[in-house]
């Protein structure tokens, strides 16, 4: 894919006018736990890899439960950069790095595991140390 014209400095966040595009990405569809932003940034793909990484040895390690990470969040917009000691102008740089956008009430992982609430606050805790923005978990009511 050609990536020469598709460059942008800096990819523009949504406003308040235009949040009914995130109605899906407010409400939990696959996980029994989710991660919801509180505020507007850009995600980068080693933040998302760090705090996948993380729970899955929380998981792995100390409960040994089945368990099913979604990353809802995904990295289609690039930030460039012009190489150092460089003249105005000639257009955009390299691309640096690809990441998502995060909106406030965004849920961005969901986690399908059967957990107690010691676990629960255990991945806030730990998640919330690796990642630059705040977080607040999400829960699924129980129907029966």
């Amino acid at each position: 894919m050609n990536l020469k014209f598709k460059k942008n400095f800096r990819p523009l966040l949504l406003t308040k006018s235009d949040s009914n595009i995130l109605i899906n990405f407010n409400t939990l569809q696959y996980g029994t736990l989710g991660l919801q932003s509180l505020n507007y940034g850009y995600l980068t793909y080693n933040e998302i890899n760090s705090v996948r990484i993380k729970i899955t040895r929380l998981l792995k390690n100390n409960i040994k439960i089945k368990y099913k990470i979604i990353i809802r969040i995904f990295f289609v917009h690039s930030i460039t950069q012009k190489p150092k000691l460089t003249r105005m102008g000639k257009g955009s740089g390299l691309i640096k790095k690809w990441v998502g956008l995060l909106y406030p009430g965004m849920i961005f992982i969901e986690i399908y595991a059967k957990l107690t609430p010691y676990y629960k606050r255990k991945i806030l805790n730990i998640i919330s140390l690796n990642l630059p923005y705040s977080i607040n978990i999400v829960l699924k009511k129980d129907i029966t």
